[in-house]
């Protein structure tokens, strides 16, 4: 859930071509930041929010991707939580 949400929340820089990079001045092992636990403060809120949410439940998690064939598509995702006979949807959605 991890990448998939920081893929999802920092598309804007990959679309943008924005580099955003962290490490030691100077040192040649500079990390992608949006990818990074420690740092990325967003994912891991979402993740706690959702563990949260589903604590007391058993959850099984289902992915729907979609690829879209030109750049100016609607690019969508859905994660699907099943619990006790009821879906929740995790909605992911970015226009090209």
């Amino acid at each position: 859930m991890f990448l998939i949400s920081a893929n999802w929340f920092f598309s804007l820089f990959r679309m943008q071509d924005i580099k955003v990079r962290y490490g030691q001045f100077g040192s040649n092992d500079l990390k992608s930041a949006e990818y990074d636990k420690e740092f990325n403060d967003v994912s891991n809120r979402l993740i706690e929010l959702l563990t949260e949410f589903f604590d007391v439940f058993d959850v099984d998690a289902y992915r729907l991707l979609t690829e879209t064939e030109y750049k100016d598509e609607f690019d969508w995702e859905q994660i699907y939580f099943h619990v006790d006979n009821k879906m929740y949807v995790l909605d992911l959605y970015q226009w090209g």
